[in-house]
C-alpha cells in the first residue's frame, strides 16, 4: 500500500502538470483531438498482448501454473515480438485510413503515424514485462518503472508541446513507449538474466494455451470498449464540435486523477492477491479490506472535489474549462458506482471465469450502447452520462 500511495502521487502531479500544459499549449478542441489519440492507443496497448495481462499476472502470482519459468517467459517473449510486428505491418499498410476515420485526418503529417506504429512492439514487450514482474509480487519494480516513466514522459511532452503544439503532444503519447520500454528492461533484467533469451528455443504450449481464457475475456471487454468510446467520441464531434470533445476529455482527464487511486490498488496489488487465495474465506477478506481501508478513504477525496469544484477545475485547467462543472459531478457519481463493484469484477480475471465475465460485459455493453443513442436524443451532450449511469 506504501509504494503504491508513492506511484499514486507521482501519477497525480505528473498528470496535473500534463494536463495544465495540454490546456495552455494545445487548448479545448486540441484536447478534444488527443482524446481521440489516447482513446485508440489505449485501445492498442490493451490490445497488444491479446488480453492475456492479467492471465500472466494470475499465472506468475500462483506459481503452480508454470513448470519452467523461464521457458514461459522466452516463449512470452517471441510470441508477442512477432504478433507486434505483424501489426505494426498492418498498420503502415493502411496508414492513410488511420488518419481519416480514427484521427480525423488532425495529424498533420504521416511521419507521426509511423513514429506510433514503430513504437508498437517497443509497448508490447513494455506491457509483457511489467505484467510478469506484478505477478511476481516485484511491486517495488513496477512501481518504479511507472513513475520514472511517467516523469521523463512529462518532461519530453512537454518540450515537443511547446515547440509543435498540437502535433508535439500527439508525438509526446508514442514516444511514452519508447521510453518504458528502456525502463522496464532495466528492471526486469535485474531479475532474470539477458542469456535466457539465448537459450534453446522451447515453446511453452501447457502454460500458454490456459491464457487463452484471460484472452477471450480481455478482448471482448477491450474491443466493446474502445468501440462505444471511440462512438461515443465521434458522436459528441458530428452531434456538437470539437470543442464539446474538448470538454468530454476534460472531464475523463479530472476522472483520471482520482480514479488512479482504485484502478491501481486494484490492479497492482488485489488481482495478484486474489489469483493467490485458495479459499473462499481468504478472498471474502481481501474483498472487506477493499470496502472497509480502500473504498471510505477514496469516497472522502470525492467529496471534497465536489465541495471545491470551482476552485479544482480552474486550478487542473484554467477559468474557460469552468463549463464542465456540472458534467464532472455527474462523473463523480459514475465513478463512485465503478468502484463499487470494481473489486468484484477482478476476480473474473484473478481466476479464470470466463463464461461469466462475457455474459455480463456483453450485456453491459449493449445496454450501454443502446441508453447512450437514447439519452443522446433526449438530453443533449449531458446525456453522455445519463446513459452510463442508468447502465452501472
Amino acid at each position: 500500500f506504501s509504494i503504491s500511495g508513492v506511484r499514486i502521487l507521482i501519477q497525480l502531479i505528473v498528470g496535473f502538470l500534463s494536463t495544465k500544459a495540454i490546456a495552455f499549449f494545445v487548448g479545448i478542441a486540441g484536447m478534444g483531438v488527443i482524446g481521440l489519440v489516447k482513446s485508440f492507443t489505449s485501445f492498442f496497448n490493451n490490445f497488444l498482448l491479446f488480453g492475456t495481462q492479467n492471465g500472466i499476472v494470475s499465472s506468475f502470482a500462483s506459481k503452480k501454473k508454470i513448470k519452467n519459468e523461464e521457458i514461459f517467459i522466452v516463449s512470452l517473449f517471441w510470441l508477442f515480438l512477432i504478433l507486434s510486428i505483424f501489426i505494426s505491418i498492418i498498420f503502415f499498410i493502411y496508414l492513410d485510413e488511420i488518419n481519416k476515420y480514427f484521427f480525423v485526418n488532425k495529424i498533420q503529417s504521416n511521419w507521426i503515424i509511423f513514429l506510433f506504429i514503430i513504437s508498437i512492439p517497443f509497448q508490447a514487450i513494455s506491457l509483457l514485462f511489467n505484467a510478469i514482474l506484478n505477478g511476481k509480487s516485484e511491486y517495488k519494480n513496477v512501481a518504479s518503472i511507472g513513475m520514472i516513466t511517467n516523469v521523463l514522459t512529462l518532461i519530453v511532452s512537454v518540450f515537443l508541446m511547446s515547440k509543435y503544439n498540437l502535433q508535439g503532444a500527439i508525438i509526446g503519447l508514442s514516444l511514452t513507449s519508447i521510453i518504458m520500454f528502456v525502463i522496464s528492461c532495466y528492471y526486469f533484467f535485474k531479475i532474470y538474466a539477458v542469456t535466457i533469451f539465448f537459450q534453446p528455443f522451447q515453446f511453452a504450449k501447457q502454460e500458454i494455451s490456459p491464457l487463452l481464457n484471460y484472452s477471450l475475456m480481455s478482448l471482448v471487454s477491450i474491443i466493446m470498449s474502445f468501440a462505444l468510446s471511440y462512438y461515443m467520441r465521434i458522436t459528441i464531434i458530428n452531434k456538437f464540435s470539437l470543442e464539446y470533445a474538448g470538454y468530454y476529455e476534460a472531464v475523463l482527464r479530472i476522472s483520471g486523477f482520482y480514479m488512479i487511486f482504485i484502478n491501481t490498488f486494484v490492479s497492482f496489488y488485489y488481482l495478484p492477491e486474489l489469483a493467490k487465495c485458495s479459499s473462499k474465506e481468504e478472498v471474502v477478506k481481501l474483498t472487506k479490506e477493499y470496502y472497509k481501508k480502500i473504498f471510505p478513504l477514496f469516497f472522502i477525496g470525492l467529496v471534497i472535489l465536489l465541495l471545491g469544484i470551482d476552485f479544482f477545475i480552474p486550478f487542473f485547467f484554467n477559468k474557460s474549462f469552468l463549463v464542465i462543472t456540472p458534467f464532472v459531478k455527474y462523473q463523480v457519481f459514475l465513478d463512485i458506482i465503478k468502484s463499487l463493484y470494481l473489486v468484484l469484477g477482478i476476480r473474473f480475471f484473478a481466476f479464470g471465469k470466463t463464461k461469466g465475465f462475457l455474459v455480463t460485459e456483453i450485456f453491459s455493453f449493449i445496454i450501454n450502447f443502446i441508453l447512450f443513442i437514447i439519452a443522446m436524443h433526449f438530453f443533449d451532450f449531458q446525456g453522455v452520462w445519463y446513459s452510463q449511469i442508468a447502465s452501472s
